[in-house]
Order: structure tokens, then sequence, then C-alpha cells
């Protein structure tokens, strides 16, 4: 088996994430950067969103790909995420990547919490 490459359609990373994944590809002088993406139970609305960079990732078969290879996450994981967008938001407050759930879904302002 294969990792699977953009194998979740209706999984949406944004074009301000795909420039801050650039951006930190540039800036850490890693080519191969990759953003992880996690889901677990947990967090203020049910399913907690784990963030972390990767500079030389270890793809296995159990790898969904997304956004030709700038975001990775898990089948699981990925099979949570269909009909969410990934986002990377610069305010006041601070900076992060987030789940940016759609109308119908609950999601928590910190961005890292959502219900599924």
């Amino acid at each position: 088996m294969s990792v699977r490459e953009n194998a979740y359609e209706g999984i949406i990373v944004t074009p301000t994430a795909i420039k801050q994944i650039q951006a930190l590809r540039t800036e850490r002088d890693a080519p191969t950067l990759a953003l992880r993406v996690i889901i677990n139970s947990g967090g203020c609305a049910g399913f907690l969103c784990t963030f972390t960079t990767e500079e030389t990732p270890n793809l296995t078969p159990e790898m969904v790909v997304l956004a030709d290879g700038l975001v990775l996450t898990d089948k699981t994981s990925a099979a949570l995420l269909v009909g969410t967008e990934i986002d990377y938001v610069d305010e006041l407050i601070g900076t992060r990547f987030e789940v940016v759930a759609p109308k119908g879904r609950m999601g928590c302002s910190c961005g890292q919490s959502l219900s599924l």
C-alpha cells in the first residue's frame, strides 16, 4: 500500500495556510517540511486538533498527503476532517493554524477544538 496523495476530497487547505507552510520551509531551510494535523478526542468541543511541523516527514502507508505534500494526516484524522478547512490565522492575540468547521458543526473560538 502506498501513501495516499490527496485521497480525501473535501479537506480544504486555504491559500493562507499554504503560504505560511511555504514560508516555514524557507525560514527553516527545510524544503520537505510539512504540517501534520492529528485529531484526537478531547478539547472543549469534543475533538482536539493538534498541529506539529516535521522537517523530514516519515511517510508511511497510513499517511494521507494533502496540498502537494505540505499537509500530512493519518487516515482516521482525514476521515474526520472531511468538510473542514485547515487555515492559518494571524490576529492581534496571536498566530496559529486552525481547523474551521462549516456551518452546522460546532467549533470553538480557540481553533483547536471542534465537534464532528
